[in-house]
């Protein structure tokens, strides 16, 4: 999704968006030691809605899963 955006960015202002877009997605974990990997994996759909939510479904060249035109 940054790299997406990152490249598309235009001026130093779009890409400071896109680096706070990118931030906004993100789940810091600290670093210790996991006890319990289901934790972890209960984070995953939470993070996929994430970004399908900040993802504008009518953006085309911002959608994961719409190919760009030729």
């Amino acid at each position: 999704v940054f790299n997406q955006a990152a490249f598309q960015a235009q001026s130093d202002r779009e890409l400071t968006e896109a680096v706070g877009d990118f931030m906004d997605c993100c789940i810091v974990i600290p670093p210790t030691e996991i006890q319990d990997t289901s934790l972890l994996t209960s984070l995953i759909p939470f993070q996929k809605k994430l970004l399908h939510d900040k993802l504008r479904p009518s953006d085309p060249k911002l959608r994961l899963d719409v190919k760009p035109r030729k």
